[in-house]
C-alpha cells in the first residue's frame, strides 16, 4: 500500500477513534440514538471503513420508541463492498417494457437487450454482485412499484426514477452479498416507499411549515419552524442536482448559492437551507 493511501486510510479510520469526532458524529449524523444504537452505527462505520462526513453513512431514528435505521449511500456501499477482498465485481441495469429481458432462474444466466429509441415503461432495475469465491453471480430484481413515490426524484416528467430505481437494485444486490458486513443497512431510496410514507405526513416538511406561520396570526412561532441544524439529505441533493440539470442552471448560480450560505459544497446545506433553494430552483424558467 502507498503511503499516501496509507495515510488516507488512517485519517479514515481514526473519525471512529477520536472521542472529539465521535461527539461530533453523533450531533451531526445520529442525534436521536441511544447508547447502543450509536454504538452499532460507530461499529457499522468502522467494521465498513465508511466516512459520515462524506455522507457514506448517517443514522436515524424517525420514532422515540422505534429502532433507529442506519443509513449507507450508494457510494459507501460501493466503497465497503469493494474494499472486500472477495469482491470481484458487479452491475446493474433498468429494465423497461420494450426490453427484451430472460433470466435462467436454474443458471442465473441473464438475456437483457434494447435499443434507445423507444423502450417502453420503465418497470425496475436488477443487480447482479460476483464474489470471487461464488460460482455464480448474486442476484437482485426490484420492481419500481414497490418504491416510487411518483414524487421529486421518482416523478417520471421531472426526476429520474431509472438511476432512483437503480440506486435501490444497486444497495440490496451489494448488502445481500456482503451481509456480514452489511447487513441491517438501508439506503435512503428504500425508506421511502410508499408503505413506509403512510406514516409520513403527506405534506413536505415546507408545506407544514407554511401552514403553521399562516395559522400563527402573530403568536410565537412553535420551535419547529427554527433551523435545526441538521444536514440535508442524499434525496434533497438529488433534487438539486436534477433541477440544475432541467433548469439549465449557470455554473455560477450554485457558486452564489455556495456563497449566501456560507459552505464550501452543497452537502453542508441544512435541510431548511436545501429546501430554499429548490423552492427558488422550481420557480426558474425551464431551458
Amino acid at each position: 500500500m502507498s503511503n499516501a493511501l496509507q495515510t488516507m486510510n488512517n485519517s479514515q479510520m481514526t473519525i471512529w477513534e477520536d472521542p472529539q469526532k465521535l461527539e461530533e458524529i453523533r450531533k451531526i449524523f445520529a442525534p436521536k440514538l441511544n447508547v447502543q444504537e450509536f454504538d452499532a452505527f460507530v461499529g457499522m462505520g468502522l467494521a465498513a471503513n465508511l466516512n459520515p462526513f462524506l455522507r457514506e453513512i448517517w443514522a436515524v431514528k424517525y420514532q422515540d420508541n422505534a429502532p433507529a435505521q442506519i443509513f449507507v449511500g450508494r457510494d459507501g456501499y460501493r466503497k465497503a463492498a469493494q474494499r472486500n477482498q472477495e469482491y470481484d465485481y458487479h452491475e446493474c441495469d433498468a429494465v423497461y417494457s420494450n426490453d427484451v429481458f430472460k433470466r435462467n432462474s436454474i443458471s442465473g444466466e441473464i438475456n437483457h437487450e434494447y435499443n434507445l429509441k423507444d423502450r417502453g415503461e420503465l418497470l425496475g432495475a436488477y443487480c447482479i454482485v460476483k464474489r470471487k469465491n461464488s460460482s455464480r453471480p448474486c442476484y437482485t430484481w426490484v420492481k419500481l412499484s414497490e418504491y416510487s413515490t411518483g414524487k421529486s426524484l421518482w416523478n417520471p416528467q421531472t426526476g429520474k426514477p431509472e438511476t432512483m430505481i437503480k440506486k435501490v437494485a444497486e444497495c440490496q444486490g451489494l448488502r445481500g452479498a456482503f451481509q456480514d458486513l452489511l447487513g441491517g443497512t438501508y439506503s435512503e431510496e428504500e425508506a421511502f416507499t410508499p408503505e413506509s410514507r403512510t406514516e409520513e405526513p403527506k405534506q413536505t416538511r415546507s408545506a407544514q411549515l407554511m401552514d403553521k406561520i399562516k395559522s400563527a396570526k402573530g403568536r410565537t412561532i412553535d420551535a419547529d419552524l427554527t433551523e435545526n441544524g441538521e444536514l440535508c439529505t442524499g434525496e434533497q441533493l438529488d433534487e438539486i442536482e436534477g433541477l440544475s440539470t432541467v433548469k439549465a442552471c449557470e455554473t455560477d448560480f450554485m457558486a452564489k448559492i455556495m456563497e449566501h450560505y456560507k459552505v464550501d459544497n452543497l452537502a453542508q446545506l441544512t435541510k431548511t437551507q436545501a429546501d430554499k433553494v429548490i423552492q427558488r430552483m422550481h420557480k426558474l424558467e425551464d431551458k
